[in-house]
């Protein structure tokens, strides 16, 4: 997944993401937990990246679900040989 043109590094773009799909944190209260990191940035920041970035990861997530199942299903097949 390719991240450019932002003023955050990727690895912080995707974890406040994460978070908030996840744990369904508030953007005030990811902008107060990153503050305490030694993050500074603005709740709006994080909605915008939310916004843009949720499409691209459950897309992401879905196809690895779905590789993990065939290989799951494979794995099971040939086990029963």
């Amino acid at each position: 997944m390719k991240i450019k043109r932002f003023r955050f590094p990727k690895d912080i773009i995707l974890l406040s993401v994460r978070w908030y799909l996840h744990y369904g944190f508030s953007y005030r209260d990811l902008e107060e937990m990153l503050e305490e990191r030694g993050i500074f940035l603005d709740h709006t920041s994080i909605c915008r990246w939310v916004i843009r970035f949720t499409p691209v990861l459950m897309s992401v997530f879905s196809n690895r679900k779905r590789l993990i199942k065939i290989l799951h299903a494979l794995k099971f097949a040939n086990a029963n040989r």
